[in-house]
Parts: C-alpha cells; structure tokens; sequence
C-alpha cells in the first residue's frame, strides 16, 4: 500500500537547517532516518516497491521491510542502517534477509537458507548485529551474525523481542505463553540459560533499552498489555524497568483508545523523551515532576510505521504515513 508522509517537526530551536528532511517526502511503504556521514543531521530512506532509496543510492532489497535499526559499529562517528526483510504480501517467496545501509550502498551480510523467514526483532551491539528469527513450533531464536553466519545463542517460545546486555544475558520479551491463550512475559536469560522472571501486566509486544534516567545504565521500556484477545482486552501500557539490576519497576504511562504500543524509540535530549507509536496514534511520553505526561502527537494507522528524524541540534521530525500533516510541537 503506498503511504504518503506524515511529518511532525519536535521543537526546532536554532538549527542552520530548521525543519524537516530535504523533500519530496512522496508515497513510501516505511521510512528510515540515519546519520551515514556524521554530521549529526540525517539522512531520510526511503522503502517503497522492495527497494531502498537514499541520498546517491537505491538497492532491491528483494523483500518486505520487517526491522531496521541505526547504529555505529566501528565508533566512527557514521551510521549505518541495518534493514531485515522477508515475505510479505508482494513478497511470497522471499528469503530472509539482513542488510547494511551505507553511504557506500548496500551490502547484504547475511541471508537465511533453512526454511525461517521472519525476523521478528534486530538489534545493533558494540561491534555485532543480534537478530531474532522465528522458526518452528513457535519457538524464536536469538543469536549473532558472524561472518555470515547465524550463531544462536538463545531460544524461547514466542520471544519475538530479544536484547542483548553486555554482560552476556539477554532480555526476552515474550508474546504469549506456553499454553494456547496464556501471557506471555519477560525474563533475563542468564550465560547459565536460566531465566529470571521479572513481572509484566501481560504479554509484551514491544521492548526497547536505553539510558533514560542519565545514571550510565540501560533500562528497559516494555508495552506489556498484550493480550490474546488484543481487540478487547490488550493495553497500550508503557513500563520502564530501571537498570542495572530491573528490580524497579515504574509505570509509564496507560494509553485509553489504543490496544497496543507497536513501536518505542527515545528522543535524545535533556530530559529524554519517549516516541511511542501506537495503533490509532503516535504519543509522546514527557518526564515531568511527579512521572510521565502522556500527549498524543497525530493519527496513525494501524499498517503505518513511524520514525524520528533529527536535525543535528534540538530539532526532531517523525515521519509516518497517510495524512502528509506536518505540525510543531512546542518545547
């Protein structure tokens, strides 16, 4: 389905370069922002039509978008962004795969060959790509790309979200249960493979880390309200678990209207901010003196896909699909 841009422009402040990415947006079916050059300004991708289009680029990618993640691996200041594809409605037969954007072009550095293809979740560690993948009876395995490899390091029923910590544990964000209509969960693997339970409203659909409170340590953001009735009976909640231990565990914020949160990606910035997409709306979650105000940024649909895009200073812009609006957000 093609989607036109949706941008929402967060607080612009003194940028030489005010405003949102250099246009046209046009129709896409997912956008991607990343900084491939280092200037703290970043570049738009676009996915339309299974390709791939950035500045001085574009690639077949030869498959529906499922994941994409920014991140530095070499520490050089450049990003790069890492794109999972696979089956989707246009793409029947497609494989799947992981890709490297750059401003060099597209690389692929990894292609699954044993019947599995989703990747569910895809994360970037210090030097490592960490992908999830689903395969049979449910069970989702997370492991390492080396060398072209897939090395699997853990497996878990219905764990499509899978983080990696960097003292060797993995944090599994559970879907559903071992038994038909139960909840799912989340736990921390350990090296030994046994898992510590840390407690959920329910299931989780979306699970995200990152520094949120400034003390050096990661902490988790969970949308834990899934249900297996999702229409009726899941919740759009946002909960934060804070590291380095997850022992405390704060409620974020509970969304009315919306039955989950699909996506969470941070807004950098002092205080930090939290993006977070749901099912009829994008929201934002504000640290304020007595938790997290909640405030809903524009519609969304349930088939659109957002992202955050900076402009190198205080100024932010979230694009999306469908409505082509584009709005200021005060500080």
């Amino acid at each position: 389905m093609r989607l036109l841009a949706t941008m929402l422009v967060l607080g612009c402040r003194e940028s030489p370069q005010p405003g949102p990415p250099p246009g046209p947006l046009g129709a896409a079916d997912r956008f991607a922002a990343v900084d491939l050059d280092g200037d703290g300004r970043d570049e738009l991708v676009v996915f339309a039509d299974g390709r791939a289009s950035w500045p001085e680029n574009t690639a077949s990618l030869g498959g529906a978008v499922h994941v994409t993640r920014r991140g530095d691996l070499d520490g050089d200041g450049r990003e790069t962004l890492f794109v999972a594809t696979g089956r989707g409605r246009d793409h029947r037969d497609a494989s799947a795969r992981v890709w490297s954007l750059s401003g060099e072009g597209a690389d692929l550095i990894w292609e699954g060959n044993d019947g599995r293809n989703r990747v569910t979740d895809l994360r970037v560690g210090s030097q490592e790509i960490h992908i999830s993948l689903f395969g049979a009876d449910k069970q989702v395995e997370g492991g390492w790309i080396r060398e072209g490899q897939f090395v699997s390091t853990t497996a878990a029923g219905m764990a499509m979200q899978q983080i990696p910590l960097i003292d060797g544990t993995v944090v599994l964000g559970r879907l559903y249960g071992d038994t038909p209509r139960s909840d799912g969960d989340l736990r921390i693997r350990g090296s030994d493979q046994a898992d510590r339970i840390l407690p959920t409203h329910r299931g989780v659909r979306t699970l995200s880390s990152a520094d949120i409170n400034g003390d050096g340590h990661l902490d988790l953001l969970v949308a834990d309200g899934w249900h297996y009735q999702y229409g009726t009976q899941a919740q759009a909640r946002l909960t934060l678990f804070l590291g380095p231990t997850f022992s405390d565990r704060r409620l974020m914020g509970d969304i009315p209207g919306e039955y989950t949160i699909n996506a969470i990606e941070l807004i950098p910035g002092t205080p930090s901010r939290v993006l977070a997409t749901g099912t009829k709306h994008i929201h934002l979650f504000t640290p304020s003196t007595w938790g997290w105000e909640v405030s809903a940024l524009a519609p969304i649909s349930e088939t659109e896909h957002a992202t955050v895009w900076r402009d190198g200073t205080s100024g932010f812009a979230v694009l999306a699909g469908e409505t082509g609006r584009a709005i200021q957000i005060p500080e």
